[in-house]
């Protein structure tokens, strides 16, 4: 990856392909209206809640995933709430814990955090599908006509400029991403593990977390920040994975955690036995619960 050497934040490349954008099918305020129902009803019994948040709708859409994995789950008496792509935004994320999840699954892009010398580390920072003025990170050479449907969808009236809704406090947990790097492409902000443990708003209530994209699980950082949230366990991949393969395992091990009787352990051992290792990079599952 090409860096400009005025770089001072951290700039993170995702290996997955993109191409394809869709329409967000839960916008913002309906969000904002469950977040308000359930903290209404926060005083009665717990609603048994599970959360899809779908940013890989923007790359890799697959509906058969999300109608099997709410099939799973509404048997199980869940009430289940999906987050297309586009409405996975820094505010959205901020109050995620608000929704109560007791199953969350994040079904999207993750990224190897990059330092300005361009050395990958182990840490991995999670997609939003809100882009970012690439000037506040003092990124320079991506031309503003590179700018995409997404870009273009919350760029601002006046300037043209992509909107974000980052604070100054905020830059110190975003880091810019990049599907590919090669290409003039406006970046999507990306959330590092302290954005989980210092910027997010309420706690997680022993949540199992479903993390699928790449190397979620290649440090345990983002999975012990959420933890330290309040996670249960948090599911994920020890190498780059590709949707295919992560979309098929994750069902499988979905079916497997919400079997009765059956642990963490034996769920994740079953799932990689029968769904094998990624047939491209070699990925397994892992789970990690902080203790």
């Amino acid at each position: 990856m090409r860096q400009s050497a005025r770089i001072t934040h951290p700039v993170s490349e995702c290996n997955s392909p993109i191409r394809k954008r869709r329409r967000p099918t839960l916008a913002l305020a309906a969000i904002v209206g469950l977040l308000s129902a359930t903290i209404g009803a926060s005083t009665g019994p717990r609603l048994l809640q599970a959360v899809i948040v779908d940013q890989l709708s923007l790359t890799h859409p697959n509906a058969d995933f999300r109608t099997r994995a709410t099939s799973l789950l509404t048997s199980r008496g869940y009430q289940v709430i999906y987050v297309d792509g586009l409405s996975v935004t820094v505010e959205f994320f901020r109050t995620l814990p608000l929704l109560n999840p007791a199953v969350l699954i994040l079904r999207m892009h993750t990224a190897r955090e990059m330092d300005s010398a361009g050395h990958h580390s182990d840490n991995v920072v999670l997609f939003t599908g809100e882009t970012i003025d690439p000037s506040r990170f003092g990124l320079k050479g991506i031309p503003s006509p590179a700018m995409t449907a997404v870009a273009q969808a919350r760029a601002d009236p006046q300037t043209g400029e992509p909107k974000t809704t980052l604070s100054q406090s905020d830059l110190a947990h975003v880091s810019p991403v990049f599907y590919d790097p090669a290409q003039p492409e406006i970046p999507h902000v990306g959330l590092r593990a302290t954005f989980v443990e210092r910027a997010m708003i309420g706690r997680l209530r022993n949540t199992r977390i479903f993390l699928m994209g790449c190397d979620g699980m290649r440090s345990r950082t983002i999975a012990n920040a959420f933890v330290q949230r309040g996670a249960r366990a948090v599911f994920g991949w020890d190498k780059p994975v590709t949707a295919e393969h992560t979309d098929r395992a994750m069902l499988m091990l979905l079916a497997h955690d919400l079997a009765q009787g059956s642990s963490i352990t034996s769920a994740v051992s079953e799932t990689n036995r029968l769904a094998g290792p990624d047939p491209v990079y070699g990925a397994l599952l892992q789970y990690y619960s902080g203790s």
